[in-house]
């Protein structure tokens, strides 16, 4: 479970980092071409650990799976896949951003049913063809983040807003 859990927080800062990337390059009229730009931006902006990148565009190597960073410019969406290391390392996992398909269930994930012999889905497939090849949503469990913590969550936001309009 810790294994999991860790995945899971890796995998959703890649999604958020690069979600945030792609709405910001379109606002600035520089939509990113492909994820080896998405990475390559959000590891200058100290959002990912450089020593996760791969030579692989869009692959992303942590300490317990891999990150398989996916983009479809058109519709400025990031779809993100961790698949664990060893089983180990609990099952795969698949974030969207945005989740079209949610109406009002709140931020959720989708969890391979199986650790062996997983089907993967293709790179933004229908929700129902997700859930059909072995895959079911989960939401996320959310807690209120303690003042000391969002407090240094500000700074740090601060810190790098600063370091980009340098």
């Amino acid at each position: 479970m810790p294994r999991t859990a860790e995945r899971l927080r890796d995998l959703t800062a890649v999604a958020i980092a690069a979600t945030n990337n792609v709405i910001e390059g379109a606002m600035r009229g520089r939509i990113p071409g492909d994820t080896g730009a998405i990475v390559s931006n959000i590891v200058r902006l100290q959002l990912i650990p450089p020593e996760w990148v791969t030579n692989q565009p869009g692959v992303l190597q942590t300490a317990h799976g891999t990150i398989h960073l996916r983009y479809l410019p058109s519709g400025l969406s990031v779809e993100a896949i961790s698949v664990p290391g060893e089983r180990t390392d609990g099952p795969a996992m698949l974030i969207r951003l945005p989740d079209l398909e949610n109406v009002g269930v709140g931020p959720r994930y989708f969890e391979s049913i199986q650790v062996d012999g997983i089907a993967y889905p293709e790179p933004f497939a229908p929700i129902a063809m997700i859930i059909a090849s072995g895959w079911q949503p989960r939401n996320f469990k959310q807690r209120q983040i303690a003042d000391d913590q969002k407090a240094q969550l500000i700074q740090w936001a601060n810190t790098a807003a600063q370091a980009e309009q340098k």
